[in-house]
């Protein structure tokens, strides 16, 4: 094979590899972007005391104000948002009251709330529900599993 069957190729090799590096690189500072982006925005709410919660498959983060870890107050309220990674936006912000709040898959947190008093001497003070950030609905358990 002679040299000139070989540089068009070695070219287009090239050029090939520069496409795809750059192509990298731009989805490299879109994450660092959308990262800065929701930073700002908590640390703007929330201050430098923030929690960072990922859902599965990383699409969303939910940012919770942890300032109450440091100061326990009986009734505290847990401050938090969900950021859409995928938007680019905040797509739910709520506080509720005594509560512990996470991912139950990707898109539904589970929260639970310290009732404040028991019924029954197996009774935790728990009560626990899904919130499903499409229909932006609670589901009780029972109701959750008789839909799935």
């Amino acid at each position: 094979m002679n040299i000139k069957n070989i540089l068009p190729i070695l070219c287009l090799l090239y050029l090939t590899e520069c496409k795809v590096n750059k192509k990298a690189t731009l989805n490299k500072i879109e994450t660092s972007n959308t990262q800065e982006l929701y930073h700002k925005i908590a640390e703007k709410r929330y201050g430098s005391k923030v929690k960072y919660l990922f859902n599965p498959n990383k699409n969303k983060v939910l940012c919770i104000n942890n300032k109450k870890k440091e100061q326990p107050i009986p009734n505290a309220m847990t401050d938090f948002f969900i950021f859409d990674i995928t938007k680019g936006s905040v797509v739910y912000s709520d506080k509720i009251a005594r509560s512990t709040i996470t991912w139950y898959n990707n898109s539904q947190l589970l929260i639970t709330i310290q009732k404040g008093y028991t019924t029954t001497p197996t009774d935790t003070g728990n009560w626990t529900y899904i919130f499903d950030l499409n229909s932006k609905k609670k589901i009780t358990p029972k109701e959750h599993n008789k839909s799935y």
